[in-house]
């Protein structure tokens, strides 16, 4: 499964769902997140791969398996998802990019372009403890770090229109567990926001880990 970063590609697909590829200074707005998170992306590398190492169960020994490995969680944890379908490990991954996007499109952090500052294994080694909680921590703090932007809403037509289509077209999950799945669609979407924070959080000097 190749999880190298496209978020200018996906950001493009995503304004596009959105209804807003006719607004020239949105989309703009967004496209520069994007290529601001390929531009720190050597900071983030460690911590993302790993992150979605363990959402596809390419990663069982990982104590963090049982809540974020997808097919532990929905399939039983019989196959390894990446084995199954590549367009659905594909969009666990955009998911979760797209969440980071948003967050770099709707805030402003006067450190965040100081990249070379961040040690990317010790993002990691704070990160993947505290993805547990992120997307709790996210919902907590929406309305304040972005209360104009309608996060649900973002995230519904993402859900509706890239994921839902390929959802369970080579994977069989009963109708019970789909509301469960969206949840999970959700926190991951949440959860790249919240390793946007994170990051933003290890570019300033003043953080201690």
């Amino acid at each position: 499964m190749e999880n190298s970063p496209k978020f200018r590609e996906v950001t493009k697909s995503y304004l596009l769902m959105l209804g807003k590829d006719k607004s020239e200074s949105l989309a703009t707005h967004y496209l520069n997140a994007a290529d601001l998170a390929l531009k720190v992306f050597p900071a983030i590398k460690l911590g993302r791969q790993e992150f979605l190492s363990i959402c596809f169960g390419t990663k069982p020994d990982s104590p963090f398996e049982k809540t974020l490995s997808f097919p532990t969680r929905f399939l039983r944890g019989k196959k390894r998802l990446i084995d199954i379908d590549d367009n659905f490990c594909n969009c666990i991954q955009e998911t979760f990019d797209i969440g980071f996007v948003n967050l770099f499109a709707f805030t402003t952090v006067k450190t965040r372009n100081n990249f070379e500052v961040v040690d990317p294994q010790k993002l990691q080694d704070y990160w993947i403890p505290r993805s547990l909680k992120a997307p709790v921590m996210m919902q907590e703090l929406i309305n304040k770090v972005i209360p104009d932007v309608p996060v649900n809403n973002l995230f519904d037509h993402w859900y509706e229109k890239k994921v839902a289509p390929n959802l369970f077209l080579n994977i069989n999950i009963k109708r019970m567990k789909r509301l469960k799945v969206r949840s999970y669609f959700w926190a991951t979407f949440l959860s790249g926001m919240a390793f946007g924070i994170h990051y933003d959080n290890f570019t300033s000097k003043n953080f201690l880990v």
